[in-house]
């Protein structure tokens, strides 16, 4: 065989191999919730580099504000991981402060606002809907699943990390709004003793976040952390990261 042919064979069957040894998909699709009634917008990026390996799912919220799945996606394939991964990106039809509040602050009933709080939402409703038909239709064989949100969507992150029945495995919280309703919901964590993080949850905020009060809610929040919770709840400050800086620790956490 010529040694010209040699050199375009050879790569070729390369290329080949790498392409059978890892399986993608993608998919983008709109559905409705009959929990919230609305429509949001749902993004899938599957890998299974080995089927041996375990599939871990990602689902990250917001996801139509910064292309943060395909950046999530890129940075993964950069890593030498033990596990293939979905990640499930969901986003309101458009951004708006109005739908945000809706799907992820939790609403006034004790389970973690008090039933005085003013500023609420549905978050209960969102959470469903994640459960019972984006779980079941698109991510029903997941062996461990992580939720990631920011600002509001963080604030989701530790309402969902307080249910006792909880079918997520990790929950990164970056910057959560944990001061909205004058930190109302850490009044309610001091005081109500049944109240507490029932999975592992990952709380990241920007050393720049004093003045929106971020930062301050979250370094209470570290001082009246319950000793029962101290295994659930990791606490980390970022150096010099501000609100919208902070999202780029999204593509170098532990998934």
């Amino acid at each position: 065989m010529p040694k010209e042919m040699i050199k375009f064979i050879v790569p070729t069957l390369l290329l080949v191999n790498a392409c059978a040894a890892s399986k993608k998909g993608y998919h983008q699709k709109s559905i409705y919730s009959t929990h919230v009634q609305d429509s949001f917008h749902i993004e899938i990026k599957e890998v299974t580099r080995n089927e041996d390996l375990p599939m871990h799912s990602i689902y990250v919220l917001d996801a139509k504000l910064d292309d943060r799945v395909s950046r999530l996606s890129d940075s993964l394939a950069l890593d030498s991981l033990e596990f293939n991964y979905r990640i499930i990106g969901i986003g309101q039809t458009h951004f708006s402060k109005s739908l945000r509040q809706r799907d992820f602050v939790p609403p006034a009933d004790g389970s973690f606002f008090s039933k005085n709080a003013s500023y609420t939402g549905d978050a209960e409703n969102f959470y469903r809907f994640i459960t019972t038909r984006v779980m079941q239709e698109y991510d029903a064989q997941s062996d461990y699943r992580v939720l990631l949100g920011h600002s509001y969507s963080g604030l989701f992150g530790v309402y969902v990390s307080t249910h006792l029945e909880n079918h997520f495995d990790k929950i990164y919280a970056i910057s959560p709004s944990l001061w909205i309703n004058y930190s109302d919901f850490l009044s309610n964590y001091e005081r109500d003793s049944s109240l507490h993080i029932n999975t592992s949850l990952h709380i990241l905020y920007g050393s720049l976040e004093e003045l929106n009060k971020v930062a301050p809610a979250i370094e209470r929040f570290q001082k009246i952390l319950k000793p029962d919770d101290f295994k659930s709840v990791a606490i980390k400050e970022i150096k010099w990261a501000g609100h919208k800086s902070i999202l780029e620790e999204i593509y170098t956490l532990e998934y």
